[in-house]
């Protein structure tokens, strides 16, 4: 049980971080077209 609550909190930290680069890229990509819209 300790075991998978390691595995799990490692694998937040992974999703987290991943979350974290889509929510810029995405951000990146809505300032673009943004941009093109003015």
């Amino acid at each position: 049980m300790i075991l998978l609550d390691i595995f799990h909190t490692h694998n937040m930290k992974n999703t987290y971080s991943d979350l974290s680069f889509l929510e810029k890229r995405t951000q990146n990509n809505i300032n673009t077209v943004n941009n093109s819209l003015i």
